[in-house]
């Protein structure tokens, strides 16, 4: 199963972008969650932070730059028993949000695309 949010702005602090998927297949293998994104992401203290159903899975941009001409890319793998149990209730949003530094409306340019590729349990 691959999904993906399209363009979204730029996440920051308190400001979180998320792809939302609905009626969650069981994942049969790892789970990759990749970021895509332009923002403020410069400093030790900028980063993402990944999630799942609100549930911290991993952070991205621990070292990036800030308002880059091209997007950051950077994917993390989420175990399929930690996702399934996470997305087990059915429904499932996949977000990421700035650290305490990151301020989504730092760059005019701002953008983020969260892309979830996994192979889905067949029944």
């Amino acid at each position: 199963m691959t999904a993906t949010s399209g363009t979204l702005p730029a996440f920051g602090v308190g400001v979180p972008q998320s792809l939302p998927l609905g009626g969650t297949p069981a994942a049969g293998g790892p789970v990759t969650i990749t970021i895509e994104a332009v923002g403020d992401l410069f400093s030790e203290l900028e980063y993402g932070i990944v999630t799942v159903n609100q549930v911290e899975v991993g952070r991205v941009f621990e070292s990036g730059v800030d308002c880059g001409d091209t997007s950051l890319v950077e994917s993390l793998e989420v175990d399929a028993e930690i996702f399934n149990m996470l997305t087990v209730t059915g429904p499932a949003e996949i977000a990421v949000v700035g650290s305490i530094a990151v301020d989504g409306d730092f760059c005019p340019d701002g953008s983020t695309r969260i892309t979830i590729d996994y192979l889905r349990v067949v029944d």
